[in-house]
């Protein structure tokens, strides 16, 4: 049901003729791919299908930060995010929304669509569920911000997840309120 409730607050978000900060970003690009590999919760390989000429095949999905389970790191409820994150994403295909933005180790920072009608976003469904919080870095993610920031609260108010297991390595001040 939370899933749901996320992909709606979603769709609300990107509404056509609204004016916001978005508005001045060049037009995202969109490719599909396949996931061929979990890394961890929020980090993942994928095949392309269509517009992922040049791209890398190493997904790092916006607005998120999860536990980590990698580089000798292994982090409260780290296990659980990668575990979720594989029956999301393992084998399926994704709408792959971005910018042509790289991390600096070669991760193409992209908002992960479990469905091509971008109603299903991973990166809500895996806050909403308490597998992740949100990490606001970069102007293009500034839309979803406040949208993210509700499920988040949420998601601890309900002591879900890492809410309930852990003490978050991202327990921090609101990101998304305007400067």
């Amino acid at each position: 049901m939370r899933c749901v409730i996320a992909a709606v607050l979603l769709s609300t978000v990107f509404c056509s003729g609204c004016a916001t900060a978005a508005d001045s970003l060049p037009r995202p690009s969109v490719a599909v791919a396949v996931v061929t590999y979990i890394v961890d919760g929020d980090t993942f390989y994928v095949q392309y299908i269509t517009g992922g000429e040049g791209l890398p095949t190493k997904i790092r999905p916006y607005l998120i930060d999860t536990p980590e389970t990698t580089r000798g790191k292994l982090e409260c409820f780290g296990p659980e995010a990668t575990f979720f994150a594989w029956q999301l994403l393992f084998g399926r295909t994704v709408w792959l929304k971005h910018y042509g933005r790289e991390t600096t180790d070669s991760r193409l920072l992209a908002f992960v669509y479990l469905d091509s009608q971008e109603l299903s976003l991973f990166q809500a469904i895996v806050v909403a569920q308490g597998f992740a919080c949100i990490d606001l870095q970069h102007e293009e993610e500034r839309p979803l911000c406040v949208t993210m920031q509700a499920l988040e609260d949420q998601a601890k108010s309900l002591r879900l997840g890492l809410w309930a297991a852990c003490q978050p390595m991202c327990d921090a001040p609101k990101l998304c309120q305007n400067p």
